[in-house]
């Protein structure tokens, strides 16, 4: 897995998402949920990253989790062999009634966490009685627009653009930069 345009020659800075999955496991946690789940999207790099950092510290308390993505052909950002909406629903239904309850379900994003929570309610599964649902982006507008609202984990995108206007003044500048990959936490 590759994120897209990393391939490209140009320097990349990007949220930690390791560290964005560790969080999102960790706020579940501290709730006290022992079941967990992760929703994430195929073929989506920063997707792998967040399920892997939020395995991860479940796994440092012992606890492991369920997890699901969608199986596009291609990516789910513009793809056109992407399965319709209501297959992607059905798998996502049967998905979520077979998880434990109550259980803690981190979201890869706030869309996907939108997806989640409206399966939620097609299924029968209420939230956050026997699903809770976080995501990440912190999409104000979609977040309060989702019925209950969404929690979501709030990447440092402040210092990313500022990073990226530094950056770029650098290359324009013929000046050297300092890495070629950024990682912000």
């Amino acid at each position: 897995l590759t994120d897209r345009g990393t391939n490209l020659g140009f320097p990349t800075i990007r949220s930690n998402d390791h560290e964005i999955g560790r969080l999102g496991a960790a706020h579940l946690a501290q709730r006290g949920y022992q079941h967990f789940a992760f929703c994430g999207f195929q073929r989506e790099a920063w997707s792998a990253r967040r399920y892997a950092g939020f395995q991860q510290r479940l796994a440092e308390q012992q606890f492991t989790a369920d997890f699901y993505e969608s199986h596009w052909h291609e990516s789910p950002w513009g793809s056109t062999a992407a399965p319709s909406w209501e297959q992607q629903q059905r798998e996502l239904i049967e998905w979520i009634r077979r998880l434990p309850k109550p259980v803690g379900i981190m979201a890869c994003n706030d869309t996907r966490g939108q997806h989640v929570l409206d399966v939620c309610s097609s299924a029968g599964v209420s939230v956050p009685e026997e699903a809770a649902v976080i995501g990440v982006d912190n999409d104000q507008l979609l977040c309060e627009l989702c019925n209950p609202s969404l929690s979501s984990v709030i990447p440092n995108a402040e210092e990313i653009g500022y990073l990226a206007a530094e950056t770029l003044d650098r290359l324009m500048s013929f000046r050297p930069i300092a890495s070629k990959e950024q990682i912000v936490d």
